[in-house]
């Protein structure tokens, strides 16, 4: 897995970090796709 790089300064207030994971524990996909959907969104 790569790591997470910042590549630039945003200047966000108070960001929010969303995660998911799949597999077993992700049922019917359910955190996966509500994750996927946002990005779509935003």
């Amino acid at each position: 897995m790569d790591p997470v790089r910042r590549l630039s300064d945003p200047g966000l207030r108070r960001p929010v970090a969303l995660m998911a994971f799949e597999g077993w524990n992700d049922a019917s996909d359910a955190a996966s796709g509500t994750i996927s959907y946002l990005i779509g969104q935003f």
